[in-house]
């Protein structure tokens, strides 16, 4: 499907060039994602929780260190993680989709910069209709982008996956999900409209129908982990991250931002009072194999 196709990609797209380059006041690396916690860590120091993030999600895709492996970054952003993931397994090869010119541009000039040129590439791509062959990756991950496919399930990623990744291929989903579909309160379907705009977002995976679509589509194994508590320290640090970032702009007489700006420090404040209510949403790792049979044709668009 090209991004002409759908006014939902179109404003994806334009978030992302308008919006993209703010992400390095978040990160000097473009962690374009939540940081990860773990006992010992300071709270201050937002880095090494977006690098704990990357370490987690390189350690549930099993990479083995003895063979040449190839895997696909499911909405790459400029590719921070593909080069966390490289720099750190020698033999392995990673291709990001995206389907935003300015982070393919960027993204592979820092990856040449870092010397993972050729090992990291970034595509323009739409990630549920790559150019990736059947069968041709050893293994995928998607953080914090599956949100931008379609439906509740995601149907339209995952069958993706599933053709792209070869059986026995690990797979990992890292990103918020509804834990229930039933009717929200006036007040919270509100904040959750707003976030999902701010974002660009269509809607949210429900992780029970992400789950079954997983299975559907031929994955084995599907498992989801929790880990909102470990995600929550690094949400923290959104709020006084906005204050600081327009003072900034203010003090340097930018008084009228971009409507697209103004989302991005939207999203994640509407997006930390979603996380308030545990009992319908939460932050998960989603891991899954594909099975050891035939992947599944193409799906038509």
């Amino acid at each position: 499907m090209s991004t002409s196709q759908s006014a939902g990609t179109a404003d994806i797209l334009r978030y992302f060039e308008v919006a993209g380059p703010d992400y390095a006041a978040w990160s000097p690396q473009f962690n374009m994602h939540f940081g990860y916690r773990v006992r010992g860590m300071s709270w201050l120091r937002r880095e090494p929780m977006l690098e704990r993030m990357n370490a987690e999600v390189q350690t549930l895709l099993e990479i083995p260190s003895d063979a040449s492996t190839h895997y696909a970054d499911m909405g790459c952003g400029l590719g921070a993680t593909a080069r966390f993931i490289a720099e750190r397994n020698g033999h392995t090869r990673i291709t990001g989709f995206t389907i935003v010119p300015w982070q393919v541009e960027n993204g592979n000039r820092l990856s040449q910069e870092q010397g993972l040129g050729p090992r990291v590439n970034l595509t323009l791509s739409d990630y549920r209709a790559t150019p990736a062959l059947t069968s041709s990756m050893d293994g995928a991950f998607a953080i914090e982008s599956s949100c931008y496919a379609r439906g509740a399930d995601k149907l339209d990623l995952l069958t993706e996956m599933a053709r792209i990744v070869k059986p026995g291929g690990h797979i990992v989903i890292s990103d918020g999900f509804r834990k229930d579909s039933d009717r929200m309160g006036p007040i919270l379907r509100r904040c959750y409209r707003i976030s999902c705009a701010s974002w660009a977002v269509p809607q949210m995976a429900d992780i029970h129908r992400f789950k079954k679509a997983l299975r559907q589509v031929g994955f084995q194994n599907v498992r989801a982990e929790e880990v909102s508590w470990h995600i929550a320290p690094s949400f923290a640090h959104v709020p006084f991250l906005c204050v600081k970032f327009v003072l900034q702009r203010w003090l340097k007489g930018e008084f009228k931002f971009p409507r697209e700006r103004w989302q991005n420090l939207l999203g994640p404040l509407f997006g930390a009072l979603l996380g308030l209510r545990r009992s319908r949403f939460g932050y998960f790792h989603v891991t899954a194999v594909r099975e050891l049979v035939p992947p599944p044709p193409p799906r038509e668009w």
